[in-house]
């Protein structure tokens, strides 16, 4: 399928066709992020997306290198890469802004999903996994654990560059999901799906009845109605909860 782009939008897509796919961003190699001139090796492996966001030109890409430890490689670590807050305001389908964020503060472990704020692009959420890959515990095959840190939600509000733990009350366990909410923040963990009041997150709470205590990969808004979420468990089912 044919791919259009308009400035301004225009629903009618009337507008230039794009069919080729382009470059805006390399992430190069663990030892050079963001260098696209860096040759990978055994050593210094090329980084891999693990998790991107994506709001009209605004775009956050969470990523690895060393991804799984066993298979691959130690040590493990992550970053992220965005072109808000760069040397040029951020375009969509070009290198305009593109750098590597700073990732003060957040842990050296998988980020399974990041997330912008719908009212600014400048903050932004991150839900971290175990680590490099499930049941290899940091440190196992010898690799450093100076790193690894401990929460599972962050939260930045200058573009990736610091960030803060607002794990809070959560189930110490993996998170995989976030999104914005009526102002609130809903995360997706392996035991179930919890809301903030707000966005600081702190205190969380269960929401609703029903739901497998099983990891919720995904989360959604329905589309066609803005107070129902579309839960994706591993395993379980696709679970939908509606707010009263």
């Amino acid at each position: 399928m044919l791919g259009y782009t308009c400035d301004p939008p225009d629903p009618t897509h009337q507008c230039a066709v794009y069919d080729n796919w382009t470059k805006v961003y390399d992430l190069g190699t663990r030892l050079s992020p963001g260098d696209p001139n860096a040759s990978s090796s055994s050593g210094n492996p090329d980084n891999a997306a693990s998790a991107i966001d994506l709001n009209g030109d605004n775009a956050y890409l969470g990523f690895c290198g060393y991804c799984d430890v066993v298979t691959g490689g130690v040590p493990f670590q992550n970053g992220i890469a965005t072109n808000v807050h760069g040397s040029a305001p951020p375009q969509r389908l070009t290198s305009n802004g593109w750098h590597i964020a700073k990732a003060s503060g957040l842990p050296s472990r998988w980020i399974t999903s990041i997330r912008m704020d719908p009212a600014n692009p400048s903050t932004v959420y991150v839900t971290l996994g175990g680590y490099g890959r499930n049941w290899v515990p940091p440190g196992a095959l010898g690799d450093s654990t100076a790193n690894v840190g401990v929460g599972h939600v962050f939260k930045s509000t200058d573009a990736g560059d610091t960030f803060v733990d607002i794990s809070g009350n959560l189930p110490d366990g993996p998170a995989h999901w976030s999104l914005i909410h009526n102002g609130n923040l809903v995360v997706a963990t392996d035991v179930g799906v919890f809301m903030s009041t707000g966005t600081s997150g702190g205190t969380y709470q269960s929401i609703g009845n029903g739901l497998p205590a099983a990891p919720v990969l995904h989360l959604t808004v329905n589309p066609a109605n803005a107070n129902q979420l579309i839960a994706a468990t591993d395993g379980r089912g696709v679970y939908r909860f509606t707010f009263k």
